[in-house]
């Protein structure tokens, strides 16, 4: 299991490139209310995840919860990038 901090930098990472990309879709996008709306899911997606990561549901033992964290994390980054791609 990868430490909380390295989790931290790569879901930052990531977020930071989706938002980048959405910037870049955003340009070229003919509403600018959808275009604000994925950049503020992108922001608010980073945010959840890295709060979530500090803490972990009780109950639930630390492995279990991560992988569960990381599955999520990757299925709501790929329909964001399915939103970006589409645009």
């Amino acid at each position: 299991m990868a430490k909380r901090r390295e989790l931290k930098r790569n879901i930052n990472n990531i977020c930071t490139i989706l938002f980048a990309e959405g910037v870049a879709a955003a340009t070229e996008n003919e509403h600018p209310e959808n275009a604000e709306a994925l950049l503020y899911s992108i922001a608010k997606l980073e945010n959840e995840y890295i709060c979530r990561v500090s803490h972990v549901e009780p109950g639930m033992k630390p492995k279990v919860y991560f992988k569960d964290l990381k599955e999520k994390f990757a299925a709501h980054v790929g329909e964001i990038v399915d939103q970006i791609s589409n645009k």
